[in-house]
């Protein structure tokens, strides 16, 4: 039985890629459109988890959850919030998707 492809996620231009962070925000710079993003907590975690390499959306999750300490009382709207995030990364060109096998 074959199984359903997922999603792989990596920063759009991970060489050029520029964060400056300040406490719990950060100014992104995409050098693919020379925009700056101002961008709070959630989506810096996943562009700092995205900087080390792609990753699986499952994967991605499991590091936000592992960085609460487990603590996270509902993976469902961690699941959630982490797609959204990255749908919205996504159309801001900072982050970009390919569908691989299991």
């Amino acid at each position: 039985m074959a199984k359903d492809p997922v999603l792989s996620w990596q920063l759009a231009d991970p060489a050029q890629t520029r964060v400056s962070r300040f406490d719990d925000e950060a100014l992104v710079f995409n050098p693919l459109s020379w925009e700056t993003h101002l961008v709070g907590f959630p989506a810096l975690r996943l562009i700092e988890a995205l900087a080390n390499g792609p990753k699986r959306e499952a994967e991605l999750v499991a590091e936000i959850v592992d960085d609460d300490g487990g603590a996270a009382a509902d993976l469902e709207a961690v699941r959630t919030e982490t797609q959204a995030l990255l749908v919205e990364l996504e159309s801001l060109g900072l982050v970009s998707s390919r569908r691989e096998m299991p």
